[in-house]
């Protein structure tokens, strides 16, 4: 049976707690289209309008919470964008409500119900909001608030330390983010006044950054009109999001949940993502819909009971990398209904692997019908195709090349399915980035061209996507001639170590995941002599496979295992153990 609780409007207003336990979540209403919104308040406004009382928005009570979820109606929501109004308005940020400007403000911190609440309130006293990631640098926070002229930000308490940080090299008005105990005493009354026209809908709503992998973070510029033709895009399933917000999928499935008013529950953003963690919130929110990255559904697939729960799902939807194929088989094979998406923070949703029960083909996205005539497809010299997006399409927002006119290339690679029509499987990015299976992004180049400095190696290439961690082929030179794979390892370590020394830790290459490849051996490559990298990727994936599997088993290619004292072992813990793997 499902245990949730809601809350009582009149019981909030009264100033008690206001929680009672009910016995399985009410069902949604019919769906219903919204009448025509032109900016994001619209959309709350509307729900406010039409379904005040419908519970919508989950997150725990507790801050540790797993199962103690609480959801919030429309009605909530209006009245805690309004308390944050005026605690924002308190602490000195003044509305903006110019008909075509933009003004900036970012946000930083967890995603929870003030990160939530804030969002509402900050779009609604005119402001556009840039979303930052917990995890960049102070360079990188500069850089985005200097490329959007924002000079005002919005920060958690757990983001106060970094924000104290940021303000010693870049002039910024600091704001608490208001937290609940402050906004959520705020009675009921009419919302603040905005005033929406289709000349607003230009407007900048939302600015997503990219994720840096290939320099400095990006800043993109999301406009109303364009979030919410992405964010209409939906079947309308009740879901759970283990997703940040301040992610694109994250986000809009966020917003889609409201456009179909569809109850969303919130993974906590307190609590780690643990397979046990993740199961428990599935078993009491009881999504139609989860949303989470392959590393989640690796953890449930690992975890008693985690298939199964997956299975009960209407869709699984996977985001941040692709899914390794093998850990997608059998999730499809056991009964999930497993949907891969693509698209893009400058392109909205462009296509998804929702597809018959009988199509076993999980990993190949077919284009909507209403975007396949802004798609076209340019074959590679290595046989893929890269992605482009066509100038017309609602949900685009940006452009880089004039050929054609106003269009993007996403230097997204893609395999074409040899029977199905229009299926397209993700291979990786042109610029070559290797996304694990956690989300993070190693830029292998850099890697490869220092490696490629000894005179030892002849060619290398950084291998790893949808993985847990990078790994290494070496081709050897003719310098290697009689030399066993452990000597050639010996010579070629000092130049792998200089290329870690210039890499973050999950970027590192330990010893154990070095393959030498032999001297002889016969590799797909350029006209210029490097590797092909897809190509190399499908003629070894044999060899790369094991090692993983050897990894996994917790056998040690090269050395002896070590026993840790206490300091390497926090430090081993902190840092992660490519640290120690590099240190032989």
């Amino acid at each position: 049976m499902l245990l949730t609780r809601t809350v009582k409007p009149a019981l909030l207003n009264e100033g008690s707690k206001g929680a009672e336990i009910i016995h399985n979540l009410p069902p949604s209403p019919p769906v219903e289209e919204l009448r025509t919104p032109y900016i994001i308040d619209d959309v709350l406004k509307s729900l406010v309008r039409d379904t005040p009382h419908e519970p919508l928005v989950g997150y725990p009570e507790s801050p540790h919470g797993v199962t103690d979820y609480v959801y919030y109606t429309p009605s909530d929501l209006d009245r805690f964008a309004n308390g944050a109004v005026k605690e924002y308005k308190r602490a000195g940020l003044e509305e903006f409500s110019h008909p075509t400007e933009n003004r900036v403000v970012s946000i930083l911190g967890p995603s929870n119900l003030d990160y939530i609440v804030s969002l509402f309130a900050l779009s609604r006293m005119g402001y556009s909001v840039l979303l930052l990631s917990t995890r960049l640098n102070t360079t990188a926070y500069a850089n985005l608030l200097a490329l959007t002229k924002c000079s005002d930000i919005a920060y958690a308490p757990s983001s106060k330390k970094t924000v104290d940080g940021l303000v010693e090299h870049t002039p910024a008005a600091t704001f608490a983010i208001p937290e609940f105990a402050r906004y959520s005493n705020e009675s009921s009354g009419s919302s603040l006044e905005t005033h929406s026209t289709p000349q607003t809908s230009q407007k900048c709503a939302f600015i997503i950054h990219s994720s840096g992998s290939t320099g400095l973070p990006k800043p993109i510029f999301q406009t109303h009109g364009a979030c919410i033709s992405n964010y209409s895009t939906s079947k309308g399933y009740r879901a759970l999001v283990t997703l940040p917000l301040f992610h694109n999928h994250g986000l809009s499935t966020f917003f889609r949940s409201l456009f179909k008013r569809k109850g969303i529950s919130i993974y906590n953003a307190n609590l780690p993502l643990t397979g046990k963690n993740v199961l428990e919130t599935m078993m009491v929110t009881a999504p139609e819909s989860f949303h989470g990255v392959p590393y989640v559904l690796k953890l449930l697939s690992e975890t008693d009971g985690g298939i199964a729960e997956l299975a009960k799902c209407e869709q699984v939807l996977f985001g941040g990398s692709s899914c390794p194929d093998a850990l997608g088989d059998l999730l499809v094979n056991s009964g999930v209904r497993l949907i891969s998406h693509y698209g893009a923070t400058e392109l909205g949703q462009l296509a998804t692997s929702a597809r018959p029960r009988e199509d076993k083909a999980w990993n190949y996205v077919r284009p909507f019908e209403n975007v396949k005539p802004f798609l076209q497809w340019k074959l590679l010299e290595d046989g893929s195709y890269e992605c482009i997006v066509l100038d017309g399409l609602k949900s685009k927002v940006a452009s880089n090349s004039d050929a054609p006119p106003n269009s993007f290339h996403t230097r997204d690679t893609f395999l074409k399915h040899p029977s199905i029509p229009d299926a397209w499987k993700y291979l990786g990015r042109i610029d070559d980035r290797v996304t694990l299976v956690n989300g993070e992004k190693v830029l292998p180049v850099p890697i490869e061209h220092r490696i490629r400095q000894s005179v030892f190696v002849q060619d290398n290439l950084v291998f790893g996507v949808s993985k847990p961690l990078p790994g290494l082929l070496v081709v050897p030179s003719t310098d290697c001639e009689g030399l066993s794979d452990d000597d050639i390892l010996d010579r070629i370590w000092p130049d792998i170590q200089a290329a870690n020394q210039n890499s973050e830790s999950f970027s590192q290459i330990s010893r154990d995941m070095v393959i030498i490849l032999d001297q002889s051996c016969s590799y797909p490559m350029t006209d210029k002599g490097t590797m092909i990298r897809n190509k190399c990727y499908m003629e070894f994936n044999d060899l790369i496979e094991a090692t993983y599997q050897r990894l996994e088993n917790g056998d040690v290619i090269k050395g002896e295992r070590r026993a840790l004292e206490l300091p390497e072992l926090t430090s081993f813990v902190l840092t992660g153990p490519t640290i120690f793997l590099s240190q032989k």
